[in-house]
C-alpha cells in the first residue's frame, strides 16, 4: 500500500477528531466570564431550611428503607403524593420486579417550551442499605423535591426529569432497570444526568465544601464533555451557594448505567464522607442539614441553568388563554379577583409548600377573595377543576 497516503489519511482523520471535540465544547455552556443571573439567584433564594429539615425529619421517620420493606413502599407514596400537592401532572410510577419484591422508579417530566424532547435529567435514590438513610440518599431525595418545588412554574427551553430511582443499594438496579427499559428502547435524547448521591455531611465538621463528580472511566469518549460539565457545575456551586467544590471521579451511584450507555454525567457527593454510611446511625442528628440547604440552592441553580430557564413574562397578571382564567390584580394589596368561564378551586400556598388558602371555591364569573390577613410576599397558586386536574398555576406576589 502507498504509506504516504496512509500518512496523510490518518493525519486527516486526526484533524476530523480534534475539530469534532472543538465543537462540542463551543457547545457546552460556560460560566468563566458569567456572573450571577439576578433571575436564577431570585428563585434559588427560595429554598427554605425549614422545609429541608422537616422533608429530612419526614424521609428518616419512615423508617428502614431496604428492598423488602413497607417503608420503602410507603417512602414512594409520600414522594408521588408531593409531585401531585405541586401540580405536577406527567408522574410515572415505573414499577417492576426485583428478587421477588416491586419496586418503583418514579419519574416526574417537566416538558420545555423549545426542545421538548431533549431531557436534563436529575436524579438520586430514595432506597437504603436496611437503614433510614437519611444522608444516603435522604439528602439527595429532599434537595429533588425542594428544585421541583421551585421550578414548577418556571419555563424552561429543554425538558427536565426528576427521576427517585429504587434499589441503588441493590447493585443500581432501579437505574439499570431504566436505562435499558426506557432510555434505550425509546432513544431517550438526554442532554445531561446530574445524579446527587449522600451530601448531608457530617455532624460537627465544616462541611464547606462538596464534591462535583465527573466521568473518568468507562465510555472515555464521553470523559472530556463530562469534565466541562462538571467544571461549570463547579463554577454554579459557588457562585449560588456558600459552599466550595473539589473535582472528583463518578462511581458506583445510579448515574454509571446511563454512563454506560454513552450518556453524559456530572454528579454531587459530600466531602466529608458520613462514618454512619449503612448503618442504623445514619440519622439526621449525625448529619449537617445546613449544608443540604445549600446544595439544594446549587443545584436549583444547576437545573435553570442546564435547563435554559427564563422569564419571559416577569410580573403580570396571569392568563390561562385556553381556559379564560385571570387573576388581578398581581401584585395585590388586600384583595383579588378571579375571573373564570366555569366552576373552579383556588388553591395558594407560600414558597415553602404550606398551604395559605386551600381549594376556595369560585363560580363561574368573577369573585373577589380577601388576603389582607395574609402576610406580604411571594406565593404560588394553582387552579383546579371540578375534576381536581390543573387547569392553571404560577405566582402571585402579595404586597
Amino acid at each position: 500500500m502507498n504509506y504516504l497516503l496512509i500518512n496523510t489519511m490518518i493525519k486527516l482523520k486526526m484533524k476530523a477528531f480534534k475539530l469534532f471535540f472543538i465543537f462540542i465544547f463551543l457547545s457546552i455552556p460556560t460560566l468563566k466570564s458569567q456572573t450571577i443571573n439576578t433571575y436564577y439567584q431570585g428563585i434559588t433564594g427560595g429554598v427554605n431550611y425549614d422545609t429541608i429539615y422537616s422533608k429530612l425529619q419526614t424521609f428518616e421517620n419512615f423508617g428502614n428503607k431496604g428492598i423488602s420493606s413497607q417503608s420503602l413502599k410507603n417512602t414512594a407514596r409520600w414522594i408521588i403524593n408531593y409531585y401531585h400537592y405541586l401540580g405536577y401532572t406527567d408522574i410515572k410510577v415505573d414499577t417492576f420486579t426485583y428478587s421477588g419484591n416491586q419496586l418503583y422508579n418514579i419519574v416526574v417530566t417537566k416538558t420545555g417550551t423549545v426542545y421538548p424532547n431533549k431531557y436534563f435529567i436529575i436524579d438520586g435514590h430514595y432506597d437504603a442499605a436496611n437503614c433510614p438513610g437519611t444522608d444516603d440518599n435522604g439528602s439527595g431525595t429532599v434537595i429533588l423535591m425542594e428544585v421541583a418545588r421551585l421550578l414548577k412554574n418556571i419555563n424552561t427551553k429543554y425538558s427536565i426529569k426528576f427521576i427517585h430511582f429504587t434499589a441503588e443499594e441493590s447493585g443500581l438496579v432501579g437505574s439499570h432497570y431504566y436505562v435499558n427499559n426506557t432510555v434505550i428502547p425509546e432513544n431517550l435524547d438526554i442532554k445531561l444526568l446530574l445524579n446527587i448521591d449522600m451530601v448531608g455531611g457530617t455532624a460537627g465538621m465544616a462541611n464547606n465544601i462538596i464534591k462535583c463528580e465527573r466521568d473518568e472511566s468507562g465510555q472515555s469518549q464521553n470523559n472530556p464533555i463530562s469534565s466541562a460539565y462538571t467544571d461549570t457545575l463547579a463554577t454554579l456551586t459557588q457562585l449560588y451557594s456558600s459552599l466550595q467544590t473539589q473535582i472528583s471521579n463518578a462511581y458506583g451511584s445510579d448515574y454509571m448505567p446511563f454512563e454506560q450507555n454513552g450518556e453524559i454525567i456530572t454528579g454531587y457527593y459530600e466531602y466529608n464522607e458520613n462514618p454512619y454510611n449503612h448503618t442504623t446511625g445514619d440519622i439526621l442528628i449525625h448529619m449537617d442539614p445546613l449544608s443540604v440547604k445549600e446544595l439544594a440552592k446549587a443545584s436549583t441553580a444547576a437545573t435553570l441553568y442546564f435547563a435554559q430557564a427564563y422569564n419571559s413574562s416577569g410580573i403580570k397578571i396571569e392568563t390561562n388563554t385556553t381556559s379564560q382564567i385571570e387573576i388581578f390584580p398581581n401584585p395585590a394589596d388586600d384583595i383579588i379577583n378571579i375571573h373564570s368561564e366555569k366552576d373552579i378551586y383556588f388553591t395558594l400556598t407560600n414558597l415553602k409548600g404550606d398551604i395559605v388558602i386551600d381549594s376556595f371555591f369560585v363560580n363561574k364569573g368573577q369573585q373577589t377573595i380577601d388576603i389582607k390577613s395574609i402576610i406580604s410576599g411571594s406565593y404560588f397558586y394553582s387552579i383546579t377543576n371540578e375534576n381536581k386536574e390543573i387547569e392553571t398555576n404560577g405566582k402571585l406576589i402579595i404586597n
